[in-house]
């Protein structure tokens, strides 16, 4: 029977290389551009550096090696982000595991002391952000607070400083697998040192903690940002380390998270793995192209990973030594992850269920398991609720602005326009396979993201229960299952999968400790295939964002740093601009919300000014787009250049930007200008006569009226049309010429448009298809050369089989 059993794995296992293999193939992996040319190059180069000084040392003084990299990487960040900002991250994070220990009873654990004082300052930050207090010296004064007042427990974690000094002592197998966990962890220490460019930083996550130093209280007002009484435990903790660091704080303390995640998962796993698998598998983790994602920007997920991890750490604790605190830690480390993050909530059957499940299977139960249960629940409500209580009290909408038929709020309007989440995926069995291969169906992300470690090992991990039924591979397995569920129905992005990971790679060892013990044979052909499949995460790691295709900048050069801002995030250049030259003065940001650090009001054109960008939407002329601007007190504008090949959302405010702004200062693809009192004359005029060629649907010489938005669509001309089902809207061309063939796009929800040649109608063209067919075409013939003005108008009217009456522009040729 074992032999059958031992047969069947390797089946299965070779089965699913096989599928790794023809997914790679099928999905095209390496055709997409995961790196480009510097970027690979610059990449190679610093792994052939550390592979030669990793060498040197191993045959030198292998146990120095982790000791030079430490003081390296200490002088390195001091060098390039600041001794203050690295002083502010450590004062927090010694402060948190001081007033942690002091909470919890003697002997307890370190890593999830540190994580209860974590929560309790971000807590604290929650409420404090709700009058002006935020000031740098009232936050250093709180987290000095507990040093001074257990100056023996705190002067004890800085006197092990020195001893770790001394070398380790490594066997060969331990000296490689932690050098690939030391390289994998640097090139997210690279990233962290890169100013912060990240879309959703700059839109949200920084915002937060800009606002809290420059006017030190949070508004929590939904009317001005959509998003200001969601949960922001992360922007809470960020902001302790903003207000004394800057900046640069708040990305190593992102940094950090990381790594106590790392280190949890190693004092995890290495009760059943030794040193050298245990080292390995989490640097396989590390390498998940995803953490590049959340750690290389300010991200919440690495918070609120880690607090749900901690708990289910805690909760294991509980029920190996029966000490109730633990118990209660968990709850509450769980309760703040939902504070962090509101799909945080979906951890809570898994781990209710679990812990009813240790409840049941200690051997010494509670004195009175329901009083024990009460109090854990009590812990999880006080952590949590702070957000939900504070959303309520604005709004009338704990979860604002999700839910609103379930929490009907005071911002009825605001709720009904937001768009919420997509329409989740179907799950079923290719849920799993396109995950991991099709990656980029989840959201922000390329295919590949997610990490190949986990299509190989879960299912061969899954078939290992039956042998090794173990409580840490139940317990990750089940939570991992039940909270990927809920997560993909409430909100299919991969991103949110991320904070399941950590039990996904508890699950993994689980499964090399029951191949180690029973299948030597298959052990370390299962180790040498996570090598292995730890090199494709490697180089797959930019799969996950867009901001690390180049690698990265040299965080020692200021130029170098501007470069990089100005590529990926030029709108920083233009709010430091206009904080100087136009201070205190209102902002629309269009076709950007990086409002960071901005000191006035902004609105923008995302669903974080929902009201404002729904109006923008519906202006049908550029003089409306003005009056709007002015309606909400914008006096500033930062935009797309013109010429810059950005996509404006629509016509109208396209030619808003280019009749009704008066640019002062280019960054990039974007510039800041000043809105004019009124539209420049001649917004209303068709460009001049032009000459045989092909024109696009984007020339500025095409006059749009009325309301036309644009759209990209790979099939098309040059990858973009602009359409619209207002009836009367039209485009206006001037050409030189005897023909002009529209090319237009026919489908199932096009409508009839009229032709309009020197002002006489040429009858109507019916753009309805049941089938797409991209670049139609139609000639419209003059009768004779010579300049002629085109007009084409949406009738509104339609065929009856089509869905709406949309009629669009793909290009222009003149011939």
């Amino acid at each position: 029977m074992m032999q059958v059993r031992r047969l069947g794995l390797w089946v299965v296992l070779l089965a699913l290389l096989a599928f790794t293999v023809y997914g790679a193939w099928e999905a095209k992996l390496f055709k997409q551009y995961i790196w480009s040319h510097v970027g690979l190059q610059r990449f190679l180069i610093f792994a052939a550096a550390y592979a030669l000084f990793f060498a040197v040392f191993s045959l030198w003084k292998p146990g120095l090696f982790p000791v030079v990299i430490g003081v390296g990487v200490l002088a390195f960040t001091v060098a390039a982000a600041g001794p203050i900002a690295l002083l502010a991250v450590i004062l927090v994070f010694l402060s948190s595991l001081v007033l942690g220990e002091w909470m919890l009873p003697s002997n307890s654990d370190s890593w999830l002391a540190m994580l209860l004082g974590l929560s309790v300052y971000m807590f604290a930050v929650s409420i404090a952000a709700l009058v002006p207090v935020n000031y740098p010296a009232v936050y250093l004064a709180a987290l000095v607070a507990p040093l001074l007042a257990r100056p023996r427990a705190a002067w004890a974690w800085l006197a092990r400083i020195p001893s770790l000094r001394k070398p380790l002592r490594l066997t060969r197998p331990e000296q490689l697998a932690s050098g690939a966990l030391i390289f994998v962890l640097l090139l997210h220490w690279l990233a962290a040192l890169e100013l912060e460019v990240g879309p959703d930083a700059l839109s949200m996550h920084l915002v937060v903690p800009s606002s809290l130093a420059m006017f030190h209280l949070w508004t929590f007002d939904v009317t001005r940002q959509l998003w200001a009484v969601m949960p922001k435990g992360a922007s809470w903790c960020f902001a302790l380390c903003y207000l004394l660091g800057g900046e640069a704080a708040a990305r190593l303390f992102n940094l950090a998270l990381l790594v106590c995640i790392v280190a949890l998962l190693l004092r995890t796993i290495r009760k059943w793995l030794p040193p050298a698998p245990a080292l390995l598998i989490a640097a396989l983790f590390a390498a998940t192209p995803l953490v590049q994602l959340v750690t290389g920007s300010l991200f919440v997920e690495n918070l609120w990973a880690l607090l749900c991890f901690g708990a289910f750490v805690s909760l294991g604790l509980y029920r190996e030594n029966g000490r109730e605190p633990y118990l209660y830690l968990a709850w509450l480390l769980l309760g703040a992850g939902a504070a962090t993050k509101a799909i945080a909530l979906a951890f809570l059957p898994p781990f209710g269920l679990i812990s009813l499940w240790t409840l049941a299977a200690k051997r010494k139960p509670s004195a009175n398991p329901v009083r024990a249960g009460a109090l854990a629940l009590a812990c999880y409500v006080i952590f949590a609720a702070p957000p939900y209580l504070t959303a309520y009290a604005k709004t009338g909408n704990p979860v604002f602005p999700y839910l609103a038929r379930i929490f009907p709020s005071r911002f009825a309007s605001l709720e009904a326009a937001f768009p919420g989440p997509p329409s989740p995926p179907h799950l079923g069995l290719r849920t799993f396979y396109d995950l991991t291969f099709h990656t980029s169906l989840f959201r922000e992300v390329q295919d590949g993201a997610i990490g190949f470690q986990y299509f190989v090992f879960l299912p061969l991990g899954i078939l290992l229960l039956r042998r090794k039924g173990s409580y840490p591979a139940i317990s990750s397995g089940l939570t991992l299952l039940v909270f990927s569920a809920i997560t993909f129905i409430a909100d299919p992005g991969v991103r949110y999968l991320f904070p399941a990971l950590p039990l996904a790679t508890v699950f993994i060892a689980s499964t090399f400790a029951a191949l180690r013990g029973d299948y030597p044979r298959l052990y370390p052909v299962a180790m040498t295939l996570a090598v292995a499949l730890l090199c494709l995460n490697l180089y797959f790691l930019p799969s996950s964002n867009w901001l690390f295709k180049d690698f990265v900048s040299n965080p020692l050069s200021e130029s170098a740093r501007q470069e990089y801002v100005t590529a990926h995030a030029p709108e920083r250049n233009l709010v430091a601009y206009l904080n100087k030259a136009h201070p205190g003065v209102p902002v629309a940001f269009l076709e950007t919300n990086a409002i960071a650090g901005l000191r006035a009001s902004a609105v923008t054109t995302t669903w974080h000014n929902i009201e404002f960008y729904d109006r923008m939407l519906a202006a049908k002329t550029p003089p409306d787009c003005l009056r709007i601007v002015e309606d909400f007190g914008a006096r500033m504008v930062i935009a797309p250049s013109p010429g810059s090949g950005a996509l404006i959302k629509t016509t109208p405010i396209e030619g808003f930007l280019r009749h009704c702004t008066d640019p002062e200062l280019r960054s990039g693809n974007f510039y800041a200008g000043r809105v004019q009192d009124q539209c420049s004359a001649g917004w209303d005029q068709p460009g001049p006569a032009v000459p045989p060629g092909e024109y696009d649907d984007l020339d500025d010489r095409v006059l749009y009226k009325g309301l036309w938005v644009r759209g990209q669509f790979a099939e098309a001309a040059h990858g973009t049309l602009t359409y619209s089902n207002a009836a009367g809207a039209a485009l206006v061309f001037r050409f030189t010429g005897q023909e002009a063939r529209y090319v237009y796009t026919k489908a199932f929800n096009r409508g009839i448009a009229e032709i309009i040649l020197d002002g006489a109608s040429q009858g109507t063209l019916d753009l309805y298809s049941p089938a797409i067919a991209w670049k139609s075409s139609t000639p419209i013939r003059a009768t004779g050369p010579g300049e002629h003005t085109l007009e084409i108008r949406v009738t509104g009217r339609k065929n009856p089989a089509a869905r709406d009456a949309h009629v669009d522009l793909d290009d222009l040729i003149v011939q």
